[in-house]
C-alpha cells in the first residue's frame, strides 16, 4: 500500500483493506504499507446538541475499521512513515437546559460533538438549535468542528441564555493525533469531554445542561 486507502461510515464492521479469504492454503500472505501508505478507517460524525431543557444531546457515530482479516496474515509490515488505523468516533452533544424560576423561562440548547479523525473524517454536529422560552443573548449551542484525517473535531460550545440557563458542551471527536477537544459554556455547568484517543477511539460525551437562576 503506497497511498491512502479509506473505509465508509457508521460501521464498526466496514474495513478499509480486507485481505479476503478465497486463497490457497498454502498461500503466505503479506499487507506491506509503504513510508506513504495509510490504511486508516473513517471518522464518526458528532451527535447534534439537544435543543428542548428535557433533551440530552445525541450520540456520536462509531468510527469503522481499517484492516479486516479474513485469511491469516503471516506478516504486516508498516514502513517508517506509514500507518493501519482506525476511524475515531464522533463526539456527543451536549445537553439543553432551562432556568426554571417561576418568572423566567430562560432556554439553552446544548453544543454539538466534533468529528471523529480519519478517511474519510468525521462531519461535525449541529447545535441544538433555538430552544423556545424567553431569549436573551446566545441561547442557541453552536456547532462542533469537522474532523480531519489525523486529529478530531473539537465540540461546540453550548448556550447560555444570558448566563442563566447553561446548556451542555459537546463533546470533542475521537482522534489518534490532536485530540478533539470538549466544548464549553462560558459560565459554570458541565463541560464536553475530550475524544478518545488510539484505535478506534471513541469520541468524548457532550455535557449535561444545568438549571441556573434564583428562586422567587
Amino acid at each position: 500500500v503506497s497511498g491512502t486507502v479509506g473505509s465508509t461510515k457508521n460501521s464498526r464492521t466496514h474495513c478499509a483493506l480486507r485481505t479476503g479469504g478465497q486463497w490457497n492454503s498454502e498461500t503466505e500472505l503479506e499487507v506491506n504499507v509503504g513510508g506513504e501508505g495509510l490504511i486508516s478507517g473513517a471518522g464518526g460524525n458528532g451527535g447534534e446538541g439537544g435543543k428542548n431543557h428535557n433533551e440530552n444531546g445525541s450520540s456520536g457515530s462509531t468510527g469503522s475499521s481499517a484492516l479486516g482479516v479474513a485469511y491469516s496474515l503471516d506478516k504486516i509490515v508498516v514502513q517508517s512513515g506509514g500507518a493501519i488505523r482506525a476511524g475515531g468516533g464522533g463526539g456527543g452533544g451536549g445537553g439543553g437546559a432551562k432556568e426554571d424560576s417561576q418568572k423566567d423561562d430562560r432556554r439553552a440548547s446544548g453544543g454539538g460533538g466534533g468529528g471523529g479523525a480519519g478517511v474519510p473524517a468525521g462531519i461535525a454536529g449541529a447545535g441544538g438549535g433555538d430552544p423556545g422560552g424567553r431569549g436573551e443573548t446566545n441561547n442557541e449551542g453552536f456547532a462542533g468542528s469537522n474532523g480531519s484525517t489525523n486529529g478530531g473535531g473539537n465540540g461546540g460550545d453550548g448556550g447560555h441564555n444570558s448566563n442563566e440557563a447553561r446548556g451542555g458542551g459537546g463533546g470533542g471527536g475521537g482522534s489518534y493525533g490532536e485530540l478533539g477537544e470538549g466544548g464549553e459554556i462560558r459560565s459554570g455547568g458541565e463541560n464536553g469531554n475530550d475524544g478518545g484517543e488510539g484505535n478506534s477511539g471513541g469520541g468524548g460525551n457532550g455535557g449535561d445542561g444545568k438549571f441556573s437562576g434564583n428562586e422567587s
